[in-house]
Parts: structure tokens; sequence; C-alpha cells
């Protein structure tokens, strides 16, 4: 009898896009793979197997040749954090690194606590396995220098950060639940619930997505704020054995478990109810979004990261209000005259048209549903309505060296 031959190894190419976010490396055994993508396996079982992929990657795994700038200015820290983050949600990978190494080198504890909530919100349920990576090497320092050291650990995890098919319907949906209200009758089914009822609604399927969100939410407690919810203690035991109840990979519950405590915010409590719907869709593809081949840099970073969320992006958007015509316009017409105001408009519309967009996003059923209710939100909070906002968007592309030219200006510090 001819000897069997060995199990051919998984086509990537022939496998479905979840299926393919569910085994990232040919070099894991497959066994493990198995393990953790069981419901029964346990939380300390999974951490385990993750430390001994991550190690085992890191094993083969080939340093770009990049290293940190010496950058003595006290506010380089937002600035190569927001560079990093912008060029991983554009798949650029070497700048992806060059501006994590130099986000560690001038913080190094908020660099871990920033990228936790980078791959919560940039990769999400896009790659699990790049999730949960970040939350095991973001745990312990000792650990991190065992394994090679800080620089190394971060150069595999910002790549595959970089690399991952991405989606940001986790953050979107924890958006949603804290702008949004209830409604009356369920706020009343969940101030008068108790903790098992609470429990129970989280896991039934018959519930509405929402819902089964909202009582999640509730049995974590007040620990976690949610001023569109009624106040409730919570019962953290109880929760932890609901998430362990749930149909779901023990990966997933342990992204969901252990980001309680490494991100305390709503990404993680919304991240096993997503994987769920985007497992379930009828549907599961890649869009790709098509970036010049060139980007600008103005400062030493891509010019989208200077946006609201620096002083310089801040004074970007002012500088540029004055010199746009089309922009002031609209703005004046829209009663928009403040200068928050104004900062608020063009920089959420920047943000949607330009900062936030990802070179590879995952659709699903129910994906652009929840995307269209944030940009909804998001125009409403900031004075807009969506065709306002849409209208705003053509008109700052339409203007886009303008901008560039404020940016520049707001960047050298220049006041006049």
């Amino acid at each position: 009898m001819p000897p069997a031959s060995a199990p051919a190894p998984p086509d990537m190419q022939q496998m479905s896009l979840l299926e393919r976010n569910t085994l990232q490396s040919p070099t894991y055994s497959a066994f493990a793979v198995s393990d953790l993508m069981s419901e029964k396996i346990p939380f300390h079982a999974v951490e385990s197997l993750l430390e001994e992929y991550l190690i085992e990657e890191l094993e083969q795994f080939e340093l770009l040749d990049v290293k940190a700038d010496t950058v003595s200015d006290v506010n380089c820290k937002w600035r190569f954090s927001s560079a990093c983050q912008k060029s991983i949600r554009r798949g650029a990978v070497l700048d992806s690194v060059r501006y994590a190494l130099n986000y560690h080198a001038a913080d190094p504890v908020g660099f871990w606590n920033r990228m936790v909530l980078v791959a919560f919100e940039e990769v999400g349920v896009g790659d699990v396995w790049a999730v949960a990576l970040t939350l095991i090497a973001a745990r312990s320092k000792t650990f991190r220098q065992k394994i090679g050291g800080d620089v190394a650990v971060i150069q595999y995890l910002i790549q595959r950060l970089a690399k991952s098919d991405k989606d940001r319907s986790v953050a979107d949906m924890m958006q949603i639940m804290e702008n949004r209200p209830q409604k009356p009758r369920t706020l009343t089914m969940l101030k008068t619930a108790t903790d098992q009822e609470l429990s129970d609604s989280t896991i039934s399927e018959l519930n509405s997505f929402n819902f089964r969100i909202a009582s999640a939410w509730m049995l974590w407690g007040d620990r976690l704020k949610n001023c569109r919810l009624p106040l409730h203690g919570g019962n953290r035991e109880l929760f932890e054995d609901t998430i362990g109840r749930l149909n779901l990979p023990g990966i997933v519950k342990y992204i969901c478990l252990r980001g309680m405590v490494a991100c305390k915010c709503g990404m993680n409590l919304t991240f096993p109810f997503v994987w769920q719907r985007m497992k379930s869709s009828e549907y599961l593809t890649v869009i790709e979004t098509s970036f010049p081949k060139e980007r600008y840099y103005i400062g030493g970073v891509p010019e989208e990261s200077w946006d609201k969320h620096t002083r310089e992006g801040k004074a970007a958007y002012q500088y540029f209000y004055r010199s746009c015509p089309a922009v002031n316009g609209f703005l004046t017409e829209k009663r928009i005259v403040g200068s928050d105001e104004i900062i608020s408009a063009i920089g959420i519309t920047v943000f949607i048209s330009e900062s936030a967009l990802l070179d590879k996003k995952i659709d699903f059923v129910g994906a652009e549903e929840i995307y269209m209710m944030t940009v909804e939100d998001d125009y409403k909070k900031n004075g807009l309505t969506l065709d306002d906002g849409r209208e705003l968007s053509k008109l700052i592309q339409d203007n886009a060296d303008i901008l560039r030219q404020a940016r520049i200006r707001a960047a050298a510090g220049k006041r006049t």
C-alpha cells in the first residue's frame, strides 16, 4: 500500500475572505488554528496559543531598515500618532512603521495604549488575528522583551495592521450606541431588566442587533459610560460568563474580554456582535480604494495627518476657511460662523472624505448601513445634513490646493 500523502496546504486564493482572516499564517499549525476558532477553548488557552503564534511569527520575520528619528519637539508624538494611523488606513507599510517607531520613541506607554485602539478602530473584524496579536503584545512589556523587544514587535504588528483587510464597523457601531437614543420601550425594558435578563437578551439571536449590544453594555455597567442607556451597576462576572456562552470563536471572545481591560471603551464590546453579523452575511467582499500614487508630505508627515486633532490642523482649517471663498460662502449660508463651529464642520468633512479612507475595506450585509448612520450623525453634530456634508466635501476637494497651502502655513507656524 503506498504511503498516505501529506495534506496539501490551504489554497489561500480559493478560500473565502472570512476563512483567510482566520488563517493568516500557513506556518502556524492547523491544529492551533482550529483550537483558537473553537467555541469551547478557555480564555487562558487562547492567550497561551496567541503568545506561541507571535513568537513563531517573529522568528521568521525580517525587520525593515527603518529607525526612529531623533526629535525634541514636545508635540511630536501627536503628529506621529496621527501619521501612523493615517498610514495604516492607507496600507502604506513603510510610512506606518516609520511613524510608529517615532511615536514609540516619544511616548512608549502612550504608543501601546493607542495601538490597541487603532487595531479595533481601523482593522476590526477585517483581521481578528491582527487585533488579537496587538492585544497580546500590548499587555506586557516583559513579554515583549522576552520575544525580541519593542522594535521587533512593533515592526511586525504595524506591518500586519497596514496590510490587513480593514473594517470600521466596530468603531462605528460604538458611536451609534453613544449617539442615537434608544426607543422608549427599549429603555423601559433595559431599565427594569435583572442582570440575568440582560444576559439572556444579549445571548438570544432573536433580539435585534442593537438591543443585544445595549443589553451587553448594561450588563458591563457604568464603568463603560453611555448617556443613552439607563444607569446600571453591572455584573462583571455574569458579563464574562455571557460572552463565554455566545456562539463565537475563542479568539473573538478573547478580543472582547481582553479589550475590556486594554482599551476601556465600547469598541471591544461591539466587536463580537459585528463579527457575528459579518459571519452570517450573504456576501463578503473587499472594496479597494484608489489613492494617488504619490503621497504629499508637510512637515515630515503625510498631509492628511494635520487634522482637527492637532493644533496645527485646527489652524489650517481656519486659514483655509478665510482663503477659500467657496467654502466660506457655503458655511456662512448655513450659519456656521463661529471659529469652533467652522473648524468642526470642515474637520469632520475632511475626515470623512479624506483621512478616514481605507485601502482595503471589507463589505458585508449591514456594513454600509452602519457606516452611513455614523456619517449622518457626524454631520448632524456639526450643523450639517447629509446632503450638506456631501456638498461641502466636493467644495473642499475642488479646492484641495488651497487646503494644502493652509496646512503648509500652519505647519510652519506662520500666524500672519
